[in-house]
């Protein structure tokens, strides 16, 4: 029979640690000690995995605080006016913060004008739609930025310059914002809104009328466009 040096050595090594723990915790003193540490260290684990449920549940209260503020927050179609006569009237109207309460299409051509009682008319090469939007906040904190999508019902997509952007929506407030586009949807089903908003913690959301609140994925944030993100989107497809 060979005799395996490896196992021999570690049996002796394990030898030696058995007498000294022995000879450490011999006396009945230090078996009471040892426990003593031993209740000491289950003690600790116990103390940290108390924090550490405390800490998840603290922080799982304050998500469920912001989601509560954002689910007060939503818009909708209020109207959509048809001008077939090709003018608009701008109003020069503000909100509150210096924005402009109308939003108007980058893409159609127009030539200013006045009407007999003297307010700034757009006369516009093609016929365009009105599209009025109540933009709400509810909840008790400031909102924004607000990006207002317009959304094609039956296709899903967004609507070409159907994008507007409000800096920030007071607590409890809300405003009208008009957006002029091409007339493309007479006789079809009325737009839906979207909106993609951050909240006063900094957290992106983003609701479909009056579906449950979401976080918004970076793709959709501010920083691009929705047509741009759109647009890439279709690309990424083709």
């Amino acid at each position: 029979m060979t005799c395996d040096r490896g196992k021999l050595h570690r049996h002796l090594v394990d030898m030696v640690r058995l007498v000294d723990f022995i000879n450490l915790h011999g006396t009945a003193a230090g078996w009471i000690g040892a426990v003593g540490t031993l209740a000491e260290v289950f003690g600790a684990i116990g103390t940290v995995a108390a924090f550490g449920i405390a800490a998840a549940g603290y922080f799982w209260s304050v998500r469920r605080a912001r989601e509560a503020q954002a689910r007060r927050v939503y818009a909708h179609v209020d109207d959509l006016v048809c001008h077939r006569e090709r003018e608009f009237v701008d109003t020069g109207q503000f909100i509150r913060g210096g924005e402009s309460d109308t939003a108007y299409s980058e893409h159609l051509s127009w030539e200013p004008g006045e009407d007999r009682h003297g307010n700034s008319i757009r006369h516009y090469s093609t016929p365009i739609v009105a599209c009025h939007v109540k933009l709400s906040n509810g909840s008790d904190e400031i909102m924004g930025p607000i990006r207002v999508d317009l959304v094609d019902p039956i296709s899903g997509s967004l609507v070409r310059d159907g994008s507007s952007e409000v800096r920030r929506l007071e607590p409890l407030g809300s405003l009208i914002r008009v957006m002029v586009i091409e007339d493309e949807w007479s006789g079809r089903p009325p737009l839906k809104a979207r909106i993609v908003f951050r909240d006063s913690s900094g957290t992106w959301w983003h609701r479909y009328e009056s579906e449950p609140i979401q976080r918004a994925p970076r793709s959709i944030r501010g920083g691009a466009s929705a047509e741009q993100v759109f647009a890439r989107k279709l690309r990424s497809r083709g």
